[in-house]
């Protein structure tokens, strides 16, 4: 027996948003700065589609020099190289939840075991808002297919499951309209510099950690 799971993008939106501001708040700004760090560069690629093609050109072009040397010490043929279809979704989606959780780790380590403060905590919430909005926001223009690089492949066809999801209510705006786009990339990006800048001292020829601001030694 098949059934609809019917699902109001508006509240799910909200309610994922709103986990990220409690995660957020928890973790602290400083990491969830690298986070929307990391972002940014996923935003800069949806906002110029032909940047996105030329960076999956790169990486297809360093995936056929690995197989061929792979095929090369193995005295094999040269098969032909598994390539990423810069027209499909599942790339952008997979390197969306690499660099989540790589942003993840960096953070952890970048802070250590250096405790929030309240303003942290606070500042950390916001930012962790922010960075749910974007990722939401990307998921969607990936789900969809707008804004990426037209490789002239039709996207394969889906396998029917038991459970049919029925998502309404999708706003028909999108993050690349106006200027949100454009205060989301420039400052996350500046606010990512700031960030490796509050964790490092320069002093006298010499680099030393510091415990950033919102953050104190445990």
């Amino acid at each position: 027996m098949n059934g609809v799971l019917n699902i109001d993008f508006e509240v799910f939106f909200y309610m994922v948003v709103g986990l990220f501001g409690l995660v957020g708040f928890f973790r602290g700004w400083w990491k969830e700065a690298i986070t929307t760090g990391l972002l940014v560069f996923l935003l800069i690629m949806l906002k110029y589609p032909a940047l996105a093609a030329t960076i999956i050109e790169r990486i297809n072009g360093i995936i056929d020099l690995v197989r061929a040397s792979d095929a090369i010490r193995a005295a094999g043929a040269i098969t032909p190289p598994a390539t990423v279809d810069p027209g499909q979704s599942q790339f952008y989606i997979i390197l969306l939840i690499v660099l989540v959780l790589a942003s993840y780790f960096i953070g952890k380590m970048g802070v250590g075991d250096a405790a929030v403060t309240a303003g942290g905590r606070l500042f950390g919430g916001i930012l962790g808002f922010t960075n749910g909005f974007i990722i939401l926001s990307l998921l969607r223009e990936y789900v969809l297919r707008r804004f990426l690089p037209d490789s002239g492949i039709s996207a394969a066809s889906v396998t029917p499951n038991n459970i049919t999801m029925t998502i309404t209510n999708v706003p028909q705006t999108s993050i690349t309209d106006g200027l949100t786009i454009w205060l989301l990339i420039i400052g996350g990006g500046l606010l990512f510099l700031s960030t490796l800048g509050t964790r490092f001292k320069f002093k006298k020829g010499s680099v030393t950690k510091q415990p950033p601001p919102g953050y104190r030694k445990a």
